[in-house]
């Protein structure tokens, strides 16, 4: 699938007080998301569609900002309302993590789940990002309508291995915390 915002432009007609109207391009993905409040669907038609004759089949697919690449379908989500992924110093000991397990940014995908307002669930997130592994780091189960995750236990669900962990922050913190995620996160 593919961001949105890779063929999105945005006609916004501003008025000022003198009445005049000014008009507005962008494509720039975060001025996007402060002008839509809504959901944004792309539809896509496909040329073997249309040379069938048939009924079109059409693609809706949802935008999630990510960050890195997604290369090993590893999946980091976080919920960090305070910062877009990480703080800094959460974000050096994130790199240093991935780093250790032979890892880099284009070989995961990070996404925070804070920074959604609408309900989402794992399938969705499954049909987006592909994952093989998916670490909850300091996002709850029950945000993604997944039930009965024990922390630090990892699970296997529907081919996905599963780890619910404490997040990034908390490890800054409390080395015992560290500890115990690295030794689930070795054996993912």
């Amino acid at each position: 699938m593919r961001p949105l915002t890779d063929n999105v432009h945005l006609q916004y007609l501003i008025t000022t007080n003198s009445s005049q109207m000014t008009t507005l391009n962008t494509n720039n993905p975060y001025a996007l998301r402060y002008l839509l409040n809504e959901t944004v669907y792309a539809f896509e038609i496909t040329k073997k569609d249309e040379e069938l004759n048939e009924e079109p089949l059409v693609e809706v697919s949802s935008y999630y900002e990510f960050l890195g690449e997604n290369k090993k379908q590893i999946l980091y989500i976080v919920d960090n309302q305070a910062h877009t992924y990480f703080s800094s110093g959460a974000l050096d000991a994130f790199s240093r993590t991935i780093n250790a397990l032979g890892l880099s940014m284009e070989d995961i995908a990070v996404f925070n789940i804070a920074k959604h307002t609408s309900i989402i669930n794992f399938d969705q997130i499954c049909t987006y990002f592909n994952p093989q592994k998916v670490i909850l780091a300091g996002a709850s189960p029950t945000q993604l309508t997944l039930n009965n995750l024990s922390l630090n236990n990892p699970i296997t669900l529907n081919n996905v291995k599963i780890l619910y962990t404490f997040s990034f922050e908390e490890m800054l913190t409390d080395i015992e915390r560290k500890k115990t995620f690295w030794q689930q996160v070795k054996t993912l």
